[in-house]
């Protein structure tokens, strides 16, 4: 009931319009300063100046990796996330922090050392296998991530500093309680209704057109039929790929760089363990006596330290990601089952058992020959590629014609005869065996007929020239060229027109009964009842189509309608149960909606102000810098 409202404004308001409202302009968290540790200050090329500081294209593009990577998109070719502006989004939040930084210069807002201090040690990810700070974790960290501990916990002051700024910003934004009210009214109501199942004829089940009944539907329904834009092009198009198999690799380079990358193709030991803690050597010996008496580990450990079995559990690791040196040497020299003797750690004394050890593996040579060899193949067949590149490119600087080009470099011409701008035939089908990427096509757009585009670059590291030979006009076609095409459109059509008419029947019959059970009993239609659907049509196990949940949230108990299906055929519905709102949803969706509302609220002030800093801080954004993100 409500399952899906109830998420997606609960998904919204927590984790949605308030991330952006605090993390997009208020700062990063601690893992994104480790992730992306580019900063805004950047040397070289500068892609942004905001007020005196600078935003490197270094910064931008690391920025642009981990943005990529929060959202599962690291394969995405260039082509696309130009397209779709992904570089130009991370550029305009550093942009948009970089001005809140400057206001809360302005302002004199900062950060003690110990807020600092606070905000650093309350990380997870600087935290000990026992969930405790640990600095030298913290070292590490920030050190992989190419950064200073003063470097970082200046990032972390500008951090706590600008929430301070923006949090002062939305305080006191509520949301309006009428509006409220009446939204958690709307939305949280729910109905139930017994719902009949309408289905299509079967396309064998209509009777054959006659001429003239086609030629009717034809000439009333041209717009369904159009062709688009057609080009016919010819184009030259250079793949590593193809050369793979034609790139000889020494088999000794195969080996050697096997050796080179021996510990990716390894598989650490791993062990999982459990560790009893104990407060002085004393302790630990009794521990150790209990157990030579065969007692069991986690009945000693209650015993002698109070400790319950799942207290016990560190979990499964390698030697290396142990930071204790002496428990990693104890774990490990244990075999499966194994209780050490009583050991003084870093963290005081303790025992360790070994409950469980998966052998490590190395990956042999022959199950990754194959792999390994098209990589060299590939490395060498992209510069081939290259090379071949800028032969074609001085081919066209002198003036040849591709066909002319093509014989030079020994290629040959390929030909489309007719692809639409989303790279389909006119039969509908993808066009195969085009250059890779949405660059091919819209270059084919826009070159102009005749004469041949530059040479651009394919998101497989290859190339492609292309030609436009002719543009064919958008069109209707004869009727002859697409009789089947018509008349199976006409035939959907006169299914759909049948069920409608026999779901129409229906309702009507249903209301002068005054019950659509009575109206199907003796039809051979599917039935159901769904309980407590909302007004999309949602509910716990079912739904129904929204058009058709709209229409019964206007009908009383009793009520009839009927809509089409989202499969086909129609669906018949009466109301069988109104449910408000107060008994439907309770007093978790009305703070749901609440917190929505006052994320909305807080969000457009943070936009407005964003907007008024951008007019009072001096911006400039170099748009060209961009290009080297990508």
């Amino acid at each position: 009931m409500l399952q899906s409202m109830r998420k997606g404004v609960a998904s919204w308001v927590a984790k949605g319009v308030l991330a952006i409202v605090i993390l997009s302009f208020a700062g990063w968290g601690l893992q994104d300063y480790l992730d992306a540790s580019g900063g805004t200050v950047g040397g070289g090329n500068v892609a942004a100046t905001v007020g005196g500081q600078q935003i490197g294209v270094g910064a931008v593009s690391e920025a642009y990796r981990t943005d990529l990577r929060q959202m599962g998109m690291q394969s995405i070719d260039p082509e696309t996330a130009r397209e779709l502006g992904l570089a130009e989004r991370t550029l305009q939040d550093l942009v948009t922090r970089a001005l809140f930084d400057a206001e809360a210069a302005e302002l004199g807002l900062t950060a003690t050392d110990a807020m600092v201090r606070a905000e650093i040690e309350g990380g997870e990810q600087f935290r000990n296998q026992f969930g405790q700070f640990d600095r030298d974790v913290f070292r590490n960290a920030i050190a992989a991530a190419g950064l200073t501990e003063q470097q970082f916990v200046e990032r972390v002051r500008a951090d706590i500093a600008r929430r301070q700024q923006l949090e002062a910003t939305i305080a006191g934004a509520e949301a309006n309680p009428a509006l409220v009210e009446a939204l958690f009214d709307y939305h949280g109501a729910t109905r139930s209704a017994f719902v009949v199942r309408v289905p299509a004829p079967a396309a064998s089940e209509i009777p054959a057109p006659t001429p003239a009944e086609l030629r009717s539907f034809y000439d009333a329904n041209q717009e369904r039929f159009e062709l688009p834009e057609f080009r016919r092009l010819s184009y030259l198009h250079l793949a590593p790929q193809d050369l793979l198999d034609e790139v000889a690799v020494p088999e000794s380079e195969i080996r050697d760089l096997y050796q080179s990358r021996l510990a990716t193709y390894t598989r650490a030991e791993r062990r999982t363990l459990q560790q009893l803690l104990l407060p002085d050597q004393e302790t630990a010996q009794r521990a150790a006596d209990l157990l030579s008496e065969g007692r069991a580990f986690e009945a000693v450990a209650e015993e002698v330290a109070g400790v319950t079995p799942a207290d016990l559990d560190l979990g499964t690791f390698t030697r290396a990601q142990i930071p204790d040196a002496t428990l990693a040497e104890t774990a490990f020299s244990l075999p499966e089952g194994g209780v050490s003797d009583p050991v003084q750690g870093a963290f005081g004394w303790f025992l360790v058992k070994v409950t469980e050890v998966e052998p490590g593996e190395v990956t042999p040579f022959e199950a990754v020959r194959d792999r390994i060899r098209r990589d060299l193949a590939l490395d060498e067949a992209i510069d081939a590629v290259y090379d071949l590149s800028k032969r074609i490119d001085d081919a066209f600087g002198e003036g040849l014609t591709l066909e002319e080009t093509a014989e030079r470099v020994g290629l040959e011409v390929e030909t489309v005869e007719a692809v639409s701008r989303q790279g389909r035939a006119p039969s509908g089908a993808p066009v195969e065996g085009l250059p890779p990427g949405v660059s091919f096509l819209e270059t084919a757009w826009n070159t102009p007929v005749g004469e041949p585009s530059f040479l651009e670059e394919t998101a497989n590291n290859g190339y492609f020239v292309l030609r436009v030979d002719a543009v064919i006009e958008p069109r209707v076609p004869d009727l002859a060229e697409i009789e089947d095409r018509v008349e199976a459109a006409w035939r959907d059509d006169q299914r759909d027109a049948a069920a409608e008419a026999q779901a129409q029947a229906l309702a009507e019959r249903a209301r002068s009964l005054g019950s659509l059970q009575a109206a199907v009993e003796n039809d051979a239609f599917e039935t159901r009842t769904i309980e407590g659907f909302g007004r999309d049509g949602q509910a716990d196990g079912a739904r129904l189509p929204q058009a058709l949940a709209a229409a019964l949230f206007e009908l009383p108990p009793g009520g009839v309608d009927w809509a089409g299906g989202e499969d086909g055929g129609y669906i018949v519905g009466e109301v069988t149960a109104v449910t408000p709102a107060q008994q439907a949803a309770g007093a978790d969706f009305r703070a749901n909606i609440e917190r929505s509302l006052q994320a909305g609220l807080q969000s457009q002030i943070v936009d407005q102000l964003g907007a008024a800093l951008r007019r009072r801080h001096d911006v400039t954004i170099n748009r060209g810098a961009l290009d080297q993100v990508y």
